[in-house]
């Protein structure tokens, strides 16, 4: 993989990573991506690696994140790399407690390293959704944010569809469907933003369905605001906060308007009717 080697040497080259223990984890997570190590002896040798330091400043777990989701952002669209990073974040999980000397579980921000995944969700935001809004981009910002997304997507959520707790990737998977099927764009943002935020709905539907219908199902809350609308865009969704039977109807609503839209390309509407018929055969498992 190309994108995996440059990715690799970029991480390696990091003036903040240095260090023996973050120079071992990027080895560890290149091998994973390629298929090389078992992400459950890696999750071993990861633990073994920075226990010490976490140990001493809990803080040293953001770094394992720091890698792996800047691997995340250089690699993510390829599935099978995505799926084996996904492996390794639950075979962490999987390693339990860590205690300190006094017998106790050791915490950061009051959650347990590392059967809560301590700052997983502020890290994955902050290195794989960073994304510039247009009118600051110095370049094309469809070549820009379009990459960001698919791969920041794809592995959200395939580890949506796998984790048994959904409060780290819950909120971005609603925040996905949110900019991609709630909002109705103006003209000229229809032909830029409107296309790349649909794709990434699709992707969350398309991996991550399963998972995203349970939420609904079960009207998993989500108490966060929704977020700003664009000059002259609309809220089309007004049914409330949270994840609803209705709202997943509604988004079924809204992909069969997309796939009908012209103003998107064939390749795109493609996508957005391979998602409505993955939500259809998702309610027919689901009887």
């Amino acid at each position: 993989m190309a994108d995996l080697a440059s990715w690799a040497q970029e991480a390696r080259d990091d003036q903040w990573w240095q260090e023996a223990e973050p120079q071992k984890v990027i080895d560890i997570i290149e091998s994973v991506c390629e298929g090389q190590l078992d992400p459950d002896d890696a999750a071993g040798e990861i633990q073994a690696t920075y226990e010490s330091l976490i140990l001493a400043n809990p803080k040293a777990a953001t770094v394992i994140w720091a890698i792996l989701f800047r691997a995340v952002a250089s690699i993510g669209r390829d599935q099978d790399a995505s799926q084996r990073l996904v492996d390794l974040v639950l075979a962490l999980q999987k390693t339990g407690e860590m205690f300190n000397q006094s017998g106790s579980p050791v915490k950061l921000n009051g959650q347990v390293v590392w059967s809560e995944l301590p700052e997983f969700s502020y890290m994955f935001r902050t290195y794989c959704l960073s994304i510039s809004h247009p009118d600051d981009c110095d370049g094309d910002w469809t070549e820009e944010a379009a990459p960001t997304l698919v791969n920041a997507t794809t592995f959200g959520a395939l580890y949506l569809n796998q984790t048994s707790d959904p409060k780290h990737m819950s909120f971005f998977a609603s925040t996905g469907l949110i900019d991609g099927l709630e909002k109705s764009w103006p003209d000229v943002e229809m032909h830029r933003q409107a296309p790349v935020y649909l794709d990434a709905a699709t992707i969350w539907i398309n991996q991550g369905g399963a998972a995203i219908y349970r939420l609904c199902h079960d009207r998993f809350p989500r108490t966060a605001a929704v977020g700003t609308l664009e000059k002259g865009c609309k809220w089309l969704w007004t049914g409330g906060q949270g994840f609803s039977p209705a709202r997943w109807d509604f988004w079924k609503q809204r992909l069969d308007a997309c796939a009908a839209n012209q103003d998107f390309d064939l390749e795109l509407r493609a996508k957005v009717e391979q998602a409505k018929k993955k939500m259809e055969a998702i309610e027919e498992e689901a009887k």
